[in-house]
């Protein structure tokens, strides 16, 4: 198993009251007890890695060019044929960033380059579970797209006014079109 820096997680001790917190490897304790440690960053209680409750996390592109997204219509719940920025899982030991490119070349055949961290909210996954879905600025030299109809039901370049005018938008990213 190749081991996660960092997790979050549901800390079940009174003082965290079941809420997702920051879940920390801690080396030194696996190595003593011989099995994987995390420890919760807001109350210090160490927690096998198989009875943690993970949250996914999930990293999203936001893709502008001027006055125009790229957006793609999702094909699975939740918010099936909404639609919402390239982004998908992030997989063991990568970071968030190279997700956001990971997924976004997956999905669009778009080479895209990270330009700032927007923020991050919590939502679903397409498991249906709670996922920490992060938002990154984007910007790309390339125009031409090749829509991966596995991962989506389709995608272009919108102008971002129409799109907030006349497309069904996963809510809660509407308000990064505006930034």
């Amino acid at each position: 198993m190749s081991i996660e820096k960092e997790v979050i997680a549901i800390c079940n001790m009174p003082k965290c009251k079941r809420e997702f917190k920051n879940f920390i490897y801690d080396e030194e304790k696996s190595k003593l007890n011989d099995e994987t440690l995390y420890k919760c960053q807001n109350c210090g209680a160490l927690r096998p890695y198989d009875n943690l409750e993970i949250m996914k996390d999930i990293a999203l592109a936001l893709i502008k060019r001027g006055n125009r997204v790229f957006l793609v219509k999702r094909k699975f719940q939740p918010f099936e044929n909404y639609w919402a920025f390239p982004g998908g899982g992030k997989e063991p030991n990568e970071h968030l960033k190279e997700t956001a490119i990971r997924e976004t070349k997956e999905e669009t055949n778009l080479d895209i380059e990270i330009i700032k961290k927007l923020g991050n909210f919590i939502g679903k996954g397409d498991n249906g579970k709670k996922a920490n879905l992060n938002i990154f600025f984007c910007k790309t030299d390339s125009i031409r797209y090749n829509v991966n109809k596995t991962e989506c039901l389709g995608g272009k370049w919108y102008d971002i006014n129409y799109a907030l005018k006349n497309l069904q938008i996963i809510p809660q990213l509407k308000k990064y079109l505006t930034k």
